[in-house]
């Protein structure tokens, strides 16, 4: 008799095991680290708020070969990386907004280059943005994992990578980006021929910052983010060469401006139709 009960009981939890209910797994708790390569982490107890509407948006691709172009809605193109939702219900992809603002004045940038990518891994990059007229970009349509960002602008210094995990860290994000000053322009001959020679050497008295600016193919140069004020500049040969005669000056460079500078070297006929002579000097005040 025992054992007829034993068996009975056993056989009741054997049904129940294979056939009884099963707990339903929440979409949003799903997690895809490890499809990217990520590792998880403790969920954030921060309230991310309502992401602010924006007119600037791209869509992550359900699947795309790296380096295909994808255009948003508005006009404007992003760069995006493949990365496979095919597989995914709506329900278990998120939408990331920005909101890109100047750290002085707090008014909202346009036209910033926006960075995700993955935070782990090869940390390839996933999107590239511009924000619209509103400082505003969003991406749609990503998986729940860890994903870097980064902002860039002419004028400004670029943002620090910042880390998050979508959603848990939240979906909207705001950028400061603080003023700085660029020098660009290109190296010309007498002749007013374009030139790839020597190097742009920038320092500041009292500061041990260097600064050394190669010309691309074209002879076209831009430094990087500057602190405004006073900078010397000096065309050099090579790294180790004195300054050409003529070829240094002392420019005040304004924040959050891009100054364009005429660098005419001391190499080819002269053209007498340009009356060019060696120096450095801005071709106009600056340009926004």
């Amino acid at each position: 008799m025992f054992g007829l009960v034993l068996a009975t009981l056993s056989l009741i939890y054997f049904v129940t095991l294979v056939w009884g209910p099963k707990d339903q797994e929440d979409p949003a708790a799903k997690n895809y680290l490890k499809d990217l390569g990520d590792q998880p982490k403790a969920e954030s107890s921060e309230d991310p708020g309502d992401a602010e509407d924006s007119n600037e948006e791209v869509t992550a691709p359900a699947q795309a070969p790296i380096g295909s172009r994808h255009v948003s809605k508005s006009g404007s193109g992003a760069q995006l990386a493949s990365l496979n939702t095919s597989g995914l219900r709506p329900d278990e992809l998120h939408d990331i907004s920005f909101v890109v603002r100047d750290a002085e004045t707090r008014q909202p940038l346009p036209n910033v280059t926006i960075h995700l990518a993955k935070a782990a891994g090869s940390g390839r990059q996933i999107a590239e943005l511009r924000t619209d007229a509103t400082g505003n970009g969003r991406v749609r349509k990503l998986p729940h994992a860890q994903y870097r960002f980064w902002a860039e602008s002419p004028g400004y210094r670029p943002t620090e990578a910042r880390a998050a995990e979508l959603p848990l860290d939240g979906t909207c994000f705001e950028l400061l980006m603080e003023p700085a000053a660029q020098v660009v322009g290109v190296f010309e001959g007498l002749d007013g021929e374009t030139r790839q020679l020597g190097l742009l050497h920038l320092s500041r008295a009292g500061s041990p910052e260097v600064i050394w600016i190669r010309p691309d193919a074209q002879g076209r140069f831009a430094s990087p983010a500057l602190e405004g004020g006073a900078w010397k500049l000096a065309w050099m040969p090579h790294s180790r060469a004195q300054p050409a005669p003529g070829m240094k000056t002392e420019l005040d460079l304004p924040t959050g401006e891009r100054t364009l500078l005429e660098v005419v070297l001391p190499e080819g006929a002269a053209d007498p139709r340009h009356r060019r002579t060696p120096g450095i000097r801005p071709a106009v005040a600056a340009l926004q």
